[in-house]
């Protein structure tokens, strides 16, 4: 019986938090070096208004996220270089927001040649019982001619030397969007050169262009080419691109300096992705390939999109939800998965796959509360695929069942681990407990929190523990999910 209370105590507790408002924000990164030649790491975060409380402040709303952030050495995770919490006040007369959006930026020197782990957390102050959300990223600084890639908004000039978000001479309003971009009429850069006098004394030229991933042939319309000029010590290149009629797939943008007989000197590129709402909600081909190579009927095609949520990118998420009619669904199906099929690939293997992950995880993972691939482990096999082993310890001394999933290689992470545990003994959940997968929820106490009853543990029927991002991607399921 007192397993049963604790039980009933914890799910309520989950689904509280679950009810909570979720915030939405991106967050993207940039390397650059000043003109001294010192190198350093601009973050720029953004956030929805209508993902935020507002309180009642006099005459105005006020809200208030409190922002952390950490650099540590990839190599040392412990070593903290740098630690900076600060809180973001935002003040506006309504709230009713439009296409607001809020965004702050950070500027940190760091010393280049070395590899670092940021992590950044967020948490809405002004909301009772927020929940924190977190992102991590490693990030090697190194010397370069070329900085990042930033993809901006709008530009203008601002003379104001302590504006930290000005550059010389401009004022930079980023478009913060993982390099992902929706619907949007022009592809927008800035990329800084350094030290050109130290490559070549030639005069040269840019240009700039856009290329399928997995194709050698630019975009004819996507080309552009900059006057000639002779190399300097430091130059910027704003560069503007047409993108509304390109189809929704993933790109190189790419930047060459070019001397007068065309030789290429230096390139630079970056990947990004353009969505085009119009691919994916009309379009009889897309219709005519669903029906040969996957045929299903309305109903079970809304189940199948409700397994591409877990695995799907937050706009792709909204794109699911979005769907009504049975031909948007369609056409959303056939777009999904075609980015992510490989050129010699069979067009349906990637989704063969993901098919197999789910119902393997709904045999063996469901629990009492929710489908196998919703849990913990389903969402770990969906995103990363079976490990390679698995260790089950279903009695182990005062230890609270749990296992523990091996990957030889993630990306480029090697030896990553996954621990899940059994806290209540009843539902088969088993919530993730501890990772060292970079993004994913890290438990330094971890072995503490396996033993039973142990005072002061941070275990499943702690509120605490299900704040935490490891929980986050179920805010973004439709309820009946959760």
């Amino acid at each position: 019986m007192a397993k049963l209370i604790l039980f009933f105590l914890w799910y309520g507790c989950t689904l509280f938090l679950y009810a909570q408002k979720e915030l939405q924000f991106f967050v993207d990164y940039c390397r650059f070096q000043n003109i001294e030649g010192k190198n350093y790491l601009e973050i720029y975060f953004s956030m929805y208004p209508n993902s935020l409380s507002f309180k009642k402040n006099s005459n105005a709303f006020v809200n208030q996220t409190q922002v952390i952030i950490t650099v540590t050495p990839s190599q040392d995770p412990d070593k903290i270089l740098l630690a900076d919490k600060f809180i973001l006040t935002t003040q506006v007369q309504d709230t009713n927001f439009n296409n607001t959006v809020i965004w702050d930026q950070k500027r940190y020197f760091l010393n280049p040649n070395q590899s670092y782990k940021v992590d950044i957390t967020l948490k809405d102050l002004s909301q009772d019982s927020s929940a924190t959300y977190g992102i991590s990223r490693e990030l090697e600084i190194k010397k370069s001619n070329f900085s990042d890639f930033l993809f901006i908004q709008s530009l203008e000039k601002n003379n104001d030397i302590n504006d930290k978000k000005s550059k010389y001479g401009y004022k930079i309003t980023p478009l913060i969007t993982n390099s992902t971009f929706f619907d949007v009429d022009t592809l927008k850069f800035w990329l800084e050169i350094y030290q050109e006098d130290s490559l070549f004394s030639e005069p040269y030229f840019y240009e700039y262009y856009i290329v399928p991933v997995n194709q050698e042939q630019k975009i004819k319309e996507t080309i552009k080419i900059t006057k000639p000029q002779n190399p300097k010590p430091f130059d910027v290149l704003n560069g503007k691109i047409p993108i509304k009629n390109l189809p929704s797939q993933t790109y190189w943008l790419v930047v060459e300096i070019k001397n007068n007989e065309g030789k290429s000197l230096a390139i630079k590129r970056q990947k990004f992705f353009i969505y085009n709402s119009e691919d994916y909600l009309t379009g009889n081909e897309q219709t005519h390939l669903y029906d040969i190579f996957y045929g299903y009927d309305e109903k079970t095609l809304d189940e199948y999109l409700k397994t591409l949520i877990v695995i799907a990118t937050p706009t792709e998420i909204n794109f699911i939800k979005s769907l009504k009619t049975f031909e948007e669904k369609k056409n959303f199906f056939v777009n999904f998965w075609s980015k992510r099929v490989e050129a010699t690939q069979s067009p349906t293997k990637p989704w063969k796959e993901h098919l197999s992950r789910v119902q393997y995880a709904n045999t063996k993972f469901s629990s009492s509360m929710r489908k196998g691939y919703l849990t913990d482990r389903g969402r770990t096999l969906l995103l990363y695929g079976p490990p390679n082993d698995i260790q089950s310890f279903t009695q182990d001394g005062d230890k609270y069942p749990y296992e523990i999933w091996f990957y030889n290689k993630l990306g480029r992470q090697q030896g990553v681990i996954f621990v899940f545990f059994d806290p209540d003994l009843i539902s088969n959940e088993y919530p993730l407990l501890h990772s060292n997968k970079i993004g994913e929820f890290n438990n330094k106490s971890w072995r503490n929190d396996l033993i039973r009853g142990k005072a002061g543990t941070l275990g499943a029927y702690d509120p605490e523990f299900n704040r935490i991002e490891r929980t986050k991607f179920r805010d973004t399921l439709p309820l009946d999910m959760r």
